[in-house]
């Protein structure tokens, strides 16, 4: 079933493995939407208990306590008529459901629909969570291990980096006696995690390792332990930090594969990976080489908008970093990237979203902005940075409050963004619009003490400092600007900053200039 269903104020996307409530992804443990989807499939007749564990568990020992916690947990987010239990038979879902049409994607003349699916999949890495061994439980029924491996399945899959492979097709693999290689194959995966927990009283303890299939390298592992509550939380500290892990571990990989080999030979989801994790870097060298494997991966893949819409990214990156030798040149590229990224894909969410940049950060069109910011969070709610770059053109408005709402939404929705750095620069300067000058004074230093190249989290910093009467920290921290960016002036800033027409510009630009920053390129220091 690939679908799309509407249940009350809840929507069920199938391909996506996800479900809304109020247009808001709601956590939701991988058996509880397995056993949702199975439920919906036979909505037309009771489904038996038995018959139920088949299908979400496959040939697995589950005792049917397992099944019941399960529907107690649709039923909390669903409401409680929405599953019938028959009792001593099974259950029956009897909440209204209506299927939702949406149209297909327009596909361009010059590639067919199959070859299009195969490119868009083969830009993204894929990654297999087995179930871990429980080491202290009987090895043929359902423990901890499977209960945390599939909350690491949900967690991932909330990263639009990777492709993470369903637990219906990983947990075959239980028994752990397939090697390596093997399970790779059968799944198509690249990137492989596997591992083990033991719990000793009310604490869990877990280990586990990333490995690459290519290489049957590890890559990662970790060893971490928590309160058994911390393995049943989707939200929980354990299993951010294992996540994190894994993906960082990926990223890591992938730099390291398109560094040590030459860029036309490396796989396309390896010069994706590379270059947006090289372009989040913002070391001059690390830029340069983001660029060369994009425009790699647009040969390699010349019909599919990623490529296309990475490269707006990079192009406007050099005009917010100061880099550009012609801010109009960059801006213009930045712009004919975006517009034909959306001649290929027209409801491309990140195109729609790069669009949106250029308008905010270069034409200074916040309007525009609003309009394709607008469009790519109906294209796509989940699309994390659509809903920060909106938050950023809000910021710009004068809209503090608004601001932080989209960008604590795109936080949410994206809590192990490679590039946390970069949302939390953002968080700071809608912390500033809004008026919480220390809010924005501790995003800043977040920010920063990830990554201390990004010229704008050192203006919102001396800014907020200088606002809140720290003068002499605010200076400290214009001389690190201006270390960054020579040129910079109150008048340069306010002259290109898109808060010119709400007003911020200028009071911002008195702030910087408190805090020792020249009025013009021939005013003395």
């Amino acid at each position: 079933m690939a679908a799309n269903f509407r249940i009350g104020r809840c929507e069920l996307r199938t391909g996506a493995r996800a479900l809304l409530c109020d247009g808001e992804p709601v956590k939701l443990g991988g058996r509880a939407y397995d056993v949702l989807v199975a439920l919906i499939e036979r909505r037309d007749r009771l489904v038996e208990v038995d018959e139920l564990v088949d299908v979400v568990w496959p040939g697995l020992a589950v005792e049917e306590n397992n099944l019941s916690v399960q529907i107690s947990t649709l039923r909390k987010i669903l409401g409680p008529e929405a599953i019938s239990t028959i009792r001593g038979r099974g259950y029956r879902f009897t909440a209204e459901i209506a299927e939702i049409s949406r149209p297909a994607l327009p596909v361009p003349l010059t590639l067919e629909p199959a070859r299009l699916v195969g490119a868009q999949a083969a830009i993204r890495p894929s990654v297999a969570i087995v179930p871990f061994l429980t080491l202290d439980g009987p090895g043929d029924a359902i423990g901890l291990g499977d209960v945390l491996a599939d909350q690491l399945i949900g967690t991932l899959s909330t990263c639009p980096l990777l492709d993470v492979i369903s637990r219906l097709s990983t947990s075959v693999f239980r028994d752990r006696t397939t090697p390596l290689p093997r399970i790779a194959q059968l799944l198509d995966a690249h990137f492989v995690v596997s591992g083990s927990c033991w719990r000793e009283g009310s604490r869990v303890t877990a280990s586990l390792e990333l490995a690459d299939a290519r290489t049957q390298r590890v890559l990662w592992s970790r060893s971490v332990s928590d309160h058994v509550e911390g393995v049943l939380r989707a939200d929980s500290g354990l299993l951010m930090e294992l996540a994190g892990g894994i993906l960082q571990g990926i990223i890591a990989a992938e730099i390291s594969q398109a560094r040590a080999r030459p860029f036309a030979d490396v796989e396309s989801h390896t010069l994706l990976l590379s270059a947006i994790g090289l372009l989040y870097r913002l070391s001059r060298k690390d830029f340069d080489l983001a660029r060369t494997a994009l425009e790699t991966l647009r040969e390699r893949a010349p019909t599919h908008p990623l490529p296309l819409a990475w490269l707006a990214r990079w192009h406007l990156f050099r005009v917010v970093q100061g880099w550009s030798e012609s801010r109009d040149d960059d801006g213009r590229s930045a712009l004919d990237f975006a517009r034909r990224a959306l001649d290929i894909d027209p409801d491309s969410s990140l195109a729609l979203t790069m669009l949106g940049n250029v308008h905010t950060s270069y034409l200074r069109d916040l309007d525009a902005a609003d309009t394709h910011y607008a469009a790519a969070t109906r294209s796509n709610p989940n699309e994390s940075l659509a809903w920060l770059q909106w938050g950023n053109a809000r910021s710009f408005r004068g809209d503090g409050p608004t601001a932080l709402n989209y960008v604590d939404r795109a936080i949410r929705l994206s809590p192990l963004d490679p590039a946390r750095h970069f949302y939390d620069s953002i968080s700071a300067s809608a912390a500033l619009a809004a008026g919480d000058h220390e809010r924005a004074v501790t995003a800043a230093r977040a920010s920063l003490a990830q990554n201390e190249h990004h010229v704008s989290t050192h203006r919102v910093l001396a800014i907020a400092l200088s606002l809140t009467g720290r003068l002499g920290e605010a200076r400290s921290q214009v001389q690190q600007l201006l270390a960054l960016e020579p040129g910079l002036t109150v008048e340069t800033f306010v002259a290109r900053s898109p808060g010119a027409a709400s007003g911020l510009a200028q009071r911002f630009g008195q702030a910087l200039a408190q805090a020792g920053l020249p009025h013009r390129a021939d005013a003395p220091h």
